[in-house]
């Protein structure tokens, strides 16, 4: 083993893969934690992801051939791994978007890669210490950054959203996750680390960190945390879990005392009244109580420590000792969660605090929409049980199975996404992996405690924190937190002793044969990931070339653009990246702006052609659906665009777009043909049934458009009554229109023939144009409504 230490610290390929894995974790995560947002905002560094992992990929293949220990074994793991990547796509032949179903394959690629060189580097204790610095390191700049932003030193883009601190992700609640990891990685460093300035280190970390996580005001962090705690503890020793409670108490303490001097600076610069003085006093605070918390840290360790040891006899015969402060922790919450509902603890923390955590019950909203996430994704998983619908299942799918009108791309949970994703079979490899990675190091952790496993604890820690969030969460939608997730599973698959030998006890009587075999496996598989990673490489050139020319036709679109130099760019994009159907969605605003402006059916015809050839690969894509409702509308074909909305609307059923385009289309293309004046009825009543099984509808209601739509149904069809009825609702309230001269005209004149007259919006609508006086009093006058009624959106 010392012998593979000298050859890693002297290798040139060894640093370079790690240059390449501290590239990513320490540049990466400023390009919005690497978020999968399905758009093309987020794309760019997605592909420049796989770039780098392809690079990262290949210089390990190099590593490999010339690492005399792997010579004659190879892990197990990092073959089984690519069944992850492989799961997808398989799933990706059921897609319900080919674009993000190729994408997600991409995507797991680079966890394979990324799991795969952990394993690897981990497998001696100096490629280990290195991983682990590159984690903890990169942890500490992202939470000074975050503090960068509070104290306005940093104004990274939505660093602090809504008065909540978000940091790179833009999302408190995946921050606070990744928060927690750090936290638990420094006070489990702090008791595994043999030397003191590295204690101290660790102690000055645990106040900024801490803080932080106090001002994301994320709920489900505090749910998870003793479960966090109670995994963790056992694997400590005894003195240890000690140790690691009171530091935990200390900092939970000093952090609560400072918070209301942090959270009032956060005030000031949203108001914009931040100045030096107060900034720099804040942050002298923030130093103080860091440096005191370490030397508090420090030294009851080493209390805990001498106590301990002067009472080791008697800690000895303790029967399942380490299980005690678990134990005694599972108590102590228990009974914070009865005291904690007395108003004088509670007013302990800072009131906006004290408000988010008086509402975590089932009762919660957020709580509530989660479980309605939960069963849509399970309405999903009915239709494509086995192998899902793909990567990004319920980004394209979701707004088909919702059960009310929510906005979310994302399942809010891990687990629901890959079973929506990678059905029953996917989620079976995934979870099987996992699981058995994790179970196998904590029962090698226990046997054999003394060989170094303590070196990897931190890594279970981490692979804990954010694995447990993202349950109840999208944390894994960020690839930067899967790849460290990944990156934790292979370290800790690298202890497990799963091993393929290709050379046999025996191999002394074999000789040559052995050797053979060993040397053909090993060949055979540099060679397989030689060949990924280049097949990556070509591919993520491609892409990120093709999202460069994209994002260069958007910027060019916002500044006087050349068309020809537009369609150039585009077209090239296309050719590159001919799946990303918002390239053609741009595309075709793009023909359906220079139609309008020239009328040359030849814009027309490309649109469609666009759309034809998406259609199969994209059959539930929104911005497609709008496209072709555009062609439709400027083709002036309102029954087929009626007839195509009917249909768009099973996939999406809540869309109060379509609604409300229908009900304004019925109302024209009923004079063709009355049975759409029946139909749009039908698709009202069926709107307004939703509406009322809604117990909170406040921003999802029947609009005017709607209400006017029918009122001039029922009036064409000659029911006064109900024409009257909802030309009221649409015309007058919140809705109120005095412009609409038409509609109010003809509601006017029927309230009048009916004796229903509204006095209130007559007079209105009379003192502005009084010219219409005569036209509404005369009963005897036909009552027509003119034919530059702009009705249909």
């Amino acid at each position: 083993m010392k012998k593979l230490e000298q050859e890693q610290k002297s290798s040139l390929i060894f640093w370079l893969v790690c240059f390449g894995v501290a590239i990513f974790l320490f540049v990466f995560p400023f390009y919005k934690g690497v978020f999968n947002g399905g758009t093309p905002t987020f794309q760019g560094p997605i592909y420049t992801s796989v770039l780098l992992a392809s690079v990262i990929l290949f210089m390990f293949a190099i590593y490999y051939i010339y690492d005399h220990h792997s010579k004659s074994k190879i892990q197990i793991f990092v073959l089984i791994i690519w069944l992850i990547p492989l799961s997808y796509w398989i799933s990706s032949f059921n897609y319900a978007s080919y674009f993000m179903a190729q994408q997600s394959v991409l995507i797991h690629c680079i966890y394979a890669i990324f799991f795969t060189v952990a394993l690897h580097l981990s497998a001696t204790k100096f490629g280990l210490s290195v991983l682990r610095k590159l984690v903890i390191y990169s942890g500490y700049l992202l939470v000074l950054f975050g503090l960068a932003n509070v104290y306005n030193f940093s104004q990274y883009q939505d660093a602090i959203l809504h008065m909540r601190l978000s940091g790179v992700f833009q999302y408190a609640n995946a921050y606070s996750a990744y928060l927690l990891a750090l936290l638990f990685i420094s006070l489990v460093h702090l008791e595994n680390t043999q030397k003191s300035y590295f204690k101290l280190v660790q102690g000055v970390m645990l106040i900024p960190i801490f803080v932080s996580l106090l001002l994301t005001y994320s709920r489900g962090v505090f749910l998870i945390l003793p479960v966090v705690l109670i995994l963790i503890l056992p694997l400590l020793e005894i003195r240890k879990q000690i140790s690691l409670f009171i530091n935990l108490i200390v900092v939970t303490l000093v952090s609560l005392l400072i918070l209301n001097n942090i959270i009032s600076i956060m005030s000031l610069d949203d108001a914009g009244k931040l100045e030096n003085i107060n900034r720099w006093s804040s942050l002298s605070l923030i130093f103080v109580s860091s440096l005191l918390v370490s030397v508090i840290c420090f030294l009851s360790h080493k209390l805990v420590e001498r106590i301990t040891n002067n009472n080791k006899s008697s800690t000895k015969t303790w029967r399942f000792s380490k299980l005690y402060i678990s134990c005694f922790i599972v108590l102590i919450l228990a009974a914070a969660i009865v005291v904690g509902k007395m108003e004088h603890i509670v007013k302990v923390f800072p009131e906006r605090l004290q408000i988010r955590l008086e509402t975590i019950s089932a009762s919660n909203n957020s709580i509530t929409e989660r479980f309605n996430f939960y069963q849509d994704a399970f309405s999903l998983l009915k239709d494509y049980p086995v192998f899902g619908a793909g990567g990004g299942a319920w980004f394209t799918l979701y707004e088909q199975y919702k059960q009310n009108p929510y906005t979310s791309r994302q399942a809010h949970s891990f687990l629901m996404q890959e079973l929506v994703e990678t059905g029953l079979v996917g989620f079976t490899i995934i979870f099987s992996i996992i699981c058995l990675i994790f179970l196998m190091f904590v029962y090698r952790y226990f046997k054999n405690r003394k060989e170094g496993y303590q070196d990897s604890l931190i890594f279970y820690v981490a692979f804990l924190c954010i694995f447990l969030h993202s349950l109840i969460d999208f944390d894994l939608s960020y690839i930067y937190l899967s790849v460290l997730i990944y990156i934790c599973l292979g370290v800790l698959a690298g202890s497990s002793g799963l091993v393929i030998n290709f050379q046999p006890a025996n191999s002394s009587k074999n000789g040559d044969s052995s050797i053979k075999k060993s040397t053909w496996m090993r060949f055979s598989y540099s060679t397989l990931i030689i060949i990924i990673s280049i097949s990556l490489f070509i591919t993520s050139v491609k892409l990120i070339k093709a999202n460069t020319l994209y994002n260069n036709v958007v910027i060019s679109l916002r500044n006087s653009p050349d068309l020809n130099e537009v369609n150039k760019n585009l077209n090239a994009a296309i050719e590159l990246n001919p799946n990303n159907y918002d390239y053609y969605f741009l595309k075709n605003n793009i023909l359906l702006s220079a139609y309008e402006q020239t009328k040359n059916e030849a814009y027309i015809t490309e649109a469609q052609k666009n759309l034809e050839q998406n259609k199969v690969k994209e059959p539930f894509s929104h911005s497609l659906m709008e496209s072709k409702y555009s062609i439709l509308m400027k083709k002036n074909d309102m029954e087929a665009a009626f007839n195509f909305l009917i249909e768009q609307k099973k996939y999406f059923p809540w869309d109060i777009t379509i609604y409300d385009r229908l009900i304004g289309l019925g109302v024209e293309v009923g004079k063709i043909k009355s049975e759409y004046w029946d139909q749009s009825i039908l698709v009202f009543e069926e709107f307004a049934a939703k509406i009322t099984k809604l117990e909170q509808a406040q921003d999802y209601k029947i609009t005017a458009n709607m209400y006017n739509g029918v009122g001039l149904i029922y009036y064409f069809k000659s029911n006064n009554k109900n024409a009257i009825q909802y030309l009221k609702l649409g015309l007058s309230g919140p809705y109120e229109n005095i412009d609409n001269k038409n509609l109010n005209r003809l509601y006017l004149a029927l309230t009048l023939q009916e004796n229903q007259l509204d006095k209130k919006l007559y007079d209105k609508f009379i003192a502005k144009y009084p010219e219409e006086k005569q036209a509404i009093d005369t009963k005897s006058k036909k009552i027509t409504i003119g034919d530059n009624i702009e009705f249909i959106k």
